[in-house]
C-alpha cells in the first residue's frame, strides 16, 4: 500500500527536471519470493499497472487499492489466449475501450 501511495504522491517530472526513481519490489519466480527494490519506477512513467489477485480482496489493506488507483480493470483472458494472439488483442482492446 505504501508503494501505491508513494506513486500517487510523487511529482511528475518534465523535460529539464531531475528524474526521481521510486523503488518497487519485484518477484523472483525461481525462488518464489519477492525481491525488495528490484524495480525502479521513473517519475516520468505515465502508466503503472498494479496487478495480482490480492488487489481484489475485500479485506484490509487490499480493499483500499481501488480508492487509490485511477482505474480498475478485471481481465479474463484464459480462453482468448488459447484461440490466438489476434483474438487476445481484440479482447484487450475492447476491455480498454479502444474499439475492435
Amino acid at each position: 500500500m505504501t508503494l501505491v501511495k508513494t506513486l500517487k504522491e510523487a511529482p511528475v517530472t518534465r523535460d529539464g527536471e531531475a528524474d526521481i526513481c521510486i523503488p518497487a519490489p519485484g518477484f523472483d519466480h525461481a525462488v518464489k519470493d519477492p525481491v525488495q527494490d528490484a524495480i525502479k519506477i521513473s517519475s516520468r512513467t505515465r502508466l503503472v499497472i498494479v496487478e495480482g489477485n490480492y488487489t481484489l480482496l475485500k479485506q484490509d489493506p487490499w480493499d483500499q487499492i481501488a480508492e487509490m488507483c485511477d482505474e480498475r480493470l478485471v481481465m479474463v483472458i484464459s480462453i482468448a489466449w488459447r484461440v490466438g494472439t489476434d483474438t487476445l488483442q481484440m479482447v484487450c482492446r475492447r476491455a480498454c475501450g479502444h474499439g475492435s
